[in-house]
């Protein structure tokens, strides 16, 4: 899963921000609060505090597989 991330600002206030999971893969949440309240009967404000852990191995071992397949691919094809 890839995650991406879009905000936009006006005057130094966000006016849109998106947010789609990209590392799921490597990132473990520890812990996670969040607190919302009414800024006006339009808005809404999300204050979220996250504490993760960020474990490479996993690329590591997926970079390492892909490599694999691509040299027994080539093997397979040299063989031909």
């Amino acid at each position: 899963m890839e995650q991406f991330s879009y905000s936009k600002t006006k005057n130094l206030s966000l006016t849109n921000d998106e947010v789609t999971t990209v590392a799921a893969k490597i990132v473990k949440v520890l812990s996670a609060s969040y607190d919302v309240s009414a800024v006006s009967d339009s808005e809404i404000k999300v204050v979220v505090n996250l504490t993760v852990q960020i474990d490479t191995d996993s690329i590591n071992e997926d970079i390492f597989l892909l490599k694999l397949r691509a040299h027994v691919c080539r093997l397979l094809l040299a063989s031909e």
